[in-house]
């Protein structure tokens, strides 16, 4: 696999002829800047330091300036409305305890997040993705954003590409400011401060920074799209169970007829001891009065950049992080379904409450008995060191010699979650109840809220979790100009890196025991990793105006084995105007330490059981069924765990080629246009359906991971990790924007549009493939994917007056797991002003979603949006005071 990765990045140096350049897109949307830059700097998906730059690679640069602007308060939430960001977008704005990035909608696990160009540690809720939650927007100077695959620069991860946030290093003086958001609507307010201060002198520089954010909840019920589920539940306040030998009447009261097959389905009607306290008519829960569809969140951070120069020839420098996020989530009160849970939760017919004279296994209760609903309490730490030394020699050659550490612990806490310990004995017997001291008999058909006390103080307790994930890097590089050609010198960059890292997760002994209901049951995970990598890198000026690069990475990692990846970009410029070029590299992504090591989780799946086929058992896809099982049966309870023996490396191609056009005869327009296409291959999932689909084959390997009672049905499936996955993602970007002067000010326009003309996922190699384009799944690792992602933007300046306007649309979608229902597209528009008062005093004030446009249905979702894509806030207001001393 490694020399054929190299023999087909040899043969598309040899065979290129179509060459593209990357895009920096206009104000609020992106920026092309420095183009007459003389200083040598590296840009993001190369370490050569170049005078131009712009490389073989398609980046987009959002700056300090453009940030601001847009008055965002979590650069996730403007980063993820770039087009080329799209699928499952974990944002805090959207319910999540952490944000990640999805480029050209891959997960999150194929885009590499770096800090001023080195690793973090990932989000330790997770394992898998750095929390973007962690950086102030205040503190960064800029973002570029390679979208384009990178492991020959930067080793695993950078599939889709590279998201490289840099923080602040030069500012003098100090600034505050303070920025307060309200919504039109309940809910939802903001408020950020900023503190900035810096100091340099002859030898060195100091930056120092703090942040302080507090948002406020935003309730499902407050509303309109949110306030009612279109998923009611079954699980309801008065409870209900369903019991044989009674029937229920027309007028909703219950017999008792003795006959085995009848059944009724009942709730509690009233506070009667009797059948006639009972009755057939209920109704499923809106549990969306409860929840919170935005989370409370306070967030404090700092940070510090400094440099020393120690002589004319060696530079020391220092990087500080630290960040503390506290996010508050109100869930439903908890539910309860007996005949789903792991373990018997049988409502006895010796428990003193049960008068029906049978054992009743189907019961389910909404335990909001205590008024108090679920609370999920987040708190995450992130802290990270750079040391570094940066030095020069023989005039033209550098080197840096660096080390870095980084770390994120969090503790979650779930309070009002079922005790399934105590529940069960609660609903077994009174006699075995009575010989455990503070045991205590439950009614599972308590009238609504009026449960006693003492029965649900013995049923709900608060359990916690507690995770951490490290990082640390020790790495050498050198660079600099290796021999002269015609056209200029060869230049080059070569390096070596060592990283361990680590991640576990503590949970409490109800959780690992699986003895908790409403909250997480998973067993304690630890695992770590050290990897050692080499990489090369060169620039080759061939001829005038055409140049070429290379790129290659060896990694060794101790738990899965070695990768070489490979790199080749060209680059030709006929003429002053415009710009060609193109890249083809592999990339891989080590399995992470969650996926490999994860302890035993469990979850309840909706899932199909081919063995509920009439025919089951006469078919090829049914061979391995003895009996038919239960059709009515369709969420099963699944246990997944790590596969740290068998798992690989996830392996990827990807290929850009498009132009870049500034035309001579209209001064200050921009045109772009890039080609994409990833593939990749042997990506890591859990496919649960895949493996019920083996057990109903017959296949002794995977199908003995279904566990099935004597009647056929589906008790238990176990499931790991495996290399099954294979995706292809293929569109075009296409952007522009035009400069000009007016008499009234300076005006800036611009628009990008993605086009995402395939994006074929196939679960398994005997499963079908699936173009997501246009579409939106939620069981799916590919979420909503609009075939048109547009951003667009106007902005003006004049004098001290700056205003903008910025626009986003989304595509109509298909909505997969609700019979291709169509989700509508979606348009927003926000308005931003700054007003420069003084040399020192500036104000600002913004309108986000103007024209106060409500997020689409989508009749999948229990919330009924994709809060992650669509803005449930509603139209808010901002205002902004900045002061510089």
């Amino acid at each position: 696999m490694q020399n054929n990765k190299v023999a087909k990045a040899v043969n598309y140096a040899i065979a290129c002829s179509v060459i593209t350049t990357g895009l920096s897109t206009g104000v609020a949307i992106a920026n092309e800047d420095g183009a007459n830059e003389v200083e040598r700097i590296a840009v993001t998906g190369s370490r050569i330091k170049r005078h131009d730059l712009e490389n073989a690679s398609p980046i987009t640069t959002v700056d300090a300036e453009q940030i601001e602007m847009a008055g965002v308060d979590n650069i996730a939430d403007l980063i993820n409305q770039l087009p080329a960001i799209t699928g499952i977008t974990n944002t805090t704005r959207a319910g999540s305890p952490t944000s990640s990035i999805n480029l050209r909608g891959l997960p999150d696990t194929s885009t590499l997040v770096l800090i001023n160009g080195h690793r973090a540690a990932n989000n330790a809720s997770s394992g898998d993705s750095v929390d973007l939650n962690v950086i102030p927007p205040a503190a960064i100077e800029r973002i570029e954003i390679l979208k384009d695959g990178a492991s020959s620069i930067y080793g695993s991860d950078a599939i889709a590409g590279v998201v490289n946030i840099i923080l602040k290093k030069n500012y003098e003086g100090l600034m505050v400011d303070y920025t307060y958001t309200k919504p039109s609507e309940e809910g939802g307010e903001r408020g950020s401060f900023n503190l900035l201060t810096g100091i340099s002198g002859d030898k060195g520089s100091i930056v120092f920074g703090a942040n302080f954010y507090e948002q406020q909840a935003i309730f499902s019920r407050n509303r309109n799209r949110t306030s009612i589920t279109p998923i009611p539940s079954s699980a309801i306040p008065s409870g209900r169970a369903t019991i044989s030998g009674y029937k229920g009447l027309d007028d909703g009261s219950i017999v008792k007829t003795g006959v085995a097959d009848d059944a009724a389905t009942i709730t509690r009607a009233n506070s009667a001891a009797d059948l006639s306290g009972y009755t057939t008519n209920w109704e499923s829960y809106n549990y969306q009065q409860v929840t919170s569809e935005i989370p409370d969140n306070q967030r404090f951070s700092m940070f510090a950049n400094g440099h020393y120069e120690i002589s004319d020839t060696l530079l020391f420098n220092a990087e500080f992080l630290h960040s503390d996020t506290q996010i508050f989530e109100t869930w439903a009160y908890a539910p309860i379904f007996a005949a789903f849970e792991v373990g018997d939760l049988t409502w006895s017919k010796d428990n003193k409450y049960n008068i029906f004279d049978q054992d009743i296994k189907d019961w389910r209760r909404r335990m909001t008995d205590s008024g108090a609903p679920r609370f999920f309490d987040h708190n995450t730490q992130f802290d990270r060191l750079v040391l570094k030394l940066d030095g020069e020699f023989n005039d033209n050659w550098s080197w840096s010699g660096k080390v870095l550490g980084s770390q994120s612990r969090y503790s979650q806490t779930y309070v009002n979650v079922v005790n399934k310990e105590h529940l069960k004995l609660g609903v077994g017997p009174e006699s075995i109840c009575a010989q455990i001291e503070g045991c205590v008999q439950i009614n599972p058909l308590a009238e609504a809220g009026q449960m006693p006390d003492e029965q649900w103080n013995y049923m709900l307790t608060d359990v916690q979790m507690k995770g951490r994930s490290r990082t640390h890097t020790f790495a050498f590089d050198v660079t600099g100009d290796l021999f002269e050609l015609d056209a200029g010198a060869v230049a080059v960059a070569v390096g070596v890196e060592y990283r361990k890292e680590s991640f576990s997760k503590d949970p409490d002994g109800l959780i690992s025991d699986f003895q908790t209901i409403g909250g997480a049951n998973l067993q304690a995970t630890a695992g770590d990793r050290t990897s050692k990598e080499v990489y090369a890198e060169a620039f080759v000026p061939v001829v005038d105006k055409l140049n070429m690069t290379f790129a290659l990475r060896y990694s060794d990692f101790n738990d899965f084995g070695t990768d070489v990846n490979p790199k080749v970009g060209i680059e030709f410029d006929p003429s002053e105007s415009l710009k060609l070029r193109a890249t083809y590299s592999t990339g891989f992504r080590a399995p992470s330490l969650q996926e490999l090591y994860q302890g035993a989780s469990e979850s309840f799946d909706f899932l199909s059981d081919p063995c509920a086929a009439e025919d089951a058992g006469n078919t090829a896809s049914t061979a391995g069924c003895s009996v038919q099982s239960d059709p009515a049966l369709f969420q099963f309870l699944t246990i997944t765990t790590g596969n740290s023996v068998q798992l690989s490396a996830e392996e990827s191609e990807s290929f850009t080629a498009g132009v870049v056009w500034s035309p001579e005869s209209l001064e200050g327009l921009n045109l772009r246009f890039d080609y994409f296409n990833i593939t990749q291959e042997n990506a890591i999932d859990n496919p649960k359906q895949y493996f019920i689909d083996k057990n109903a084959e017959g296949d002794p390997l995977l199908g003995n991971r279904v566990v099935r009672d004597a009647n056929g049905n589906i008790s238990q499936v176990d499931v790991t990790y495996v290399n099954l996955a294979e995706r292809e993602v293929v569109g075009v970007d296409f952007g522009a924007d035009y400069g000009f002067e007016s008499g009234y000010g300076f005006w800036k326009i611009g628009t990008e549009l993605s086009w995402y003309d395939k994006f074929n996922d196939q679960a398994h190699p005997e499963a079908e493939v699936v173009n997501r384009s246009g579409t939106y799944d939620n069981s799916s690792n590919a979420g909503l994917i609009p075939e048109y992602k547009m951003s667009y933007f106007i902005n003006w300046s004049f004098e001290d007056w700056s205003l903008e306007l910025r626009g986003q649309w989304l595509d109509e979608v298909k909505d997969k797991g609700n019979d291709d229902e169509v989700v509508d597209s979606y348009s927003r528009l926000d308005l931003n002003s700054v007003y420069q008062y003084s040399d020192n005093l500036s104000f600002s004030f913004g309108i986000d979603n103007l024209t106060d446009e409500e997020p689409p249905v989508v009749g999948s979702e229990p919330s009924g949006i994709e809060g992650a894509t669509y803005d449930l806030t509603g139209r808010a207001y901002s205002f902004k005071l900045k002061y510089e001393f």
